[in-house]
Protein backbone atom coordinates (compact mmCIF):
# COMPACT_ATOMS: atom_id res chain seq x y z
CA UNK A 1 0.00 0.00 0.00
CA UNK A 2 2.73 2.46 0.80
CA UNK A 3 4.14 2.49 -2.47
CA UNK A 4 0.26 3.19 -3.80
CA UNK A 5 -0.07 6.31 -1.97
CA UNK A 6 3.51 7.32 -3.05
CA UNK A 7 2.36 8.82 -6.49
CA UNK A 8 -1.52 9.73 -5.45
CA UNK A 9 -2.03 13.27 -3.09
CA UNK A 10 -5.08 12.95 -1.38
CA UNK A 11 -6.07 16.75 -1.05
CA UNK A 12 -9.07 18.51 0.93
CA UNK A 13 -12.65 19.21 -0.21
CA UNK A 14 -13.32 20.14 -3.39
CA UNK A 15 -16.40 22.05 -4.60
CA UNK A 16 -19.02 21.07 -6.37
CA UNK A 17 -21.55 22.14 -8.94
CA UNK A 18 -24.84 20.72 -10.51
CA UNK A 19 -26.10 21.55 -13.91
CA UNK A 20 -29.87 23.19 -13.89
CA UNK A 21 -30.64 19.95 -15.49
CA UNK A 22 -29.05 17.43 -12.90
CA UNK A 23 -31.58 19.85 -10.56
CA UNK A 24 -34.63 19.76 -12.20
CA UNK A 25 -33.82 15.76 -13.23
CA UNK A 26 -32.97 15.30 -9.24
CA UNK A 27 -34.78 18.01 -7.09
CA UNK A 28 -33.94 15.99 -3.71
CA UNK A 29 -30.90 14.18 -4.50
CA UNK A 30 -28.15 15.19 -2.21
CA UNK A 31 -24.32 14.09 -3.59
CA UNK A 32 -22.31 12.60 -1.08
CA UNK A 33 -18.80 14.47 -0.14
CA UNK A 34 -16.12 14.25 -2.40
CA UNK A 35 -11.96 15.02 -2.43
CA UNK A 36 -9.66 15.35 -4.97
CA UNK A 37 -7.61 12.50 -6.18
CA UNK A 38 -3.90 14.38 -7.63
CA UNK A 39 -2.53 12.06 -9.24
CA UNK A 40 1.89 12.44 -8.71
CA UNK A 41 2.57 9.05 -11.30
CA UNK A 42 4.47 8.65 -14.24
CA UNK A 43 2.96 7.38 -16.86
CA UNK A 44 2.42 3.56 -16.90
CA UNK A 45 5.17 3.35 -14.58
CA UNK A 46 3.63 4.37 -11.21
CA UNK A 47 0.39 2.25 -9.67
CA UNK A 48 -1.19 5.75 -10.43
CA UNK A 49 -0.74 8.01 -13.50
CA UNK A 50 -2.68 10.24 -16.36
CA UNK A 51 -1.73 9.37 -20.30
CA UNK A 52 -1.70 12.41 -22.91
CA UNK A 53 -5.64 12.68 -22.68
CA UNK A 54 -6.02 12.81 -19.00
CA UNK A 55 -7.15 9.32 -18.60
CA UNK A 56 -6.16 7.60 -15.27
CA UNK A 57 -4.27 4.63 -15.64
CA UNK A 58 -3.45 2.29 -12.36
CA UNK A 59 -1.76 -0.91 -11.96
CA UNK A 60 -3.36 -4.26 -10.99
CA UNK A 61 -2.71 -3.76 -7.12
CA UNK A 62 -4.23 -0.24 -7.34
CA UNK A 63 -7.28 -1.68 -9.17
CA UNK A 64 -7.21 -3.78 -6.74
CA UNK A 65 -7.30 -1.45 -3.72
CA UNK A 66 -9.73 0.50 -5.48
CA UNK A 67 -12.09 -2.29 -5.93
CA UNK A 68 -12.18 -1.51 -2.33
CA UNK A 69 -14.39 0.85 -2.92
CA UNK A 70 -17.68 1.91 -5.12
CA UNK A 71 -16.64 1.80 -8.25
CA UNK A 72 -19.24 0.25 -10.07
CA UNK A 73 -19.37 3.42 -12.78
CA UNK A 74 -15.62 3.19 -13.52
CA UNK A 75 -14.99 1.77 -17.66
CA UNK A 76 -11.94 -0.34 -17.43
CA UNK A 77 -10.16 -1.60 -20.17
CA UNK A 78 -6.37 -2.97 -20.86
CA UNK A 79 -3.92 -0.35 -20.58
CA UNK A 80 -1.90 -0.96 -24.69
CA UNK A 81 1.44 -1.62 -24.40
CA UNK A 82 1.97 -2.40 -20.67
CA UNK A 83 -0.15 -4.34 -17.89
CA UNK A 84 -1.96 -1.19 -16.67
CA UNK A 85 -5.96 -0.50 -16.31
CA UNK A 86 -7.37 2.47 -18.07
CA UNK A 87 -10.18 3.64 -15.92
CA UNK A 88 -12.67 6.55 -17.28
CA UNK A 89 -15.90 7.77 -14.98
Amino acid sequence: MKGLVSTIDIRGQCEITTSQEFRDLYPNRKLPEFRWLKINGKTAIDDFSLDKEHNLIVSESAKAMLAKFKINNCDMKKYEGINKIEATV
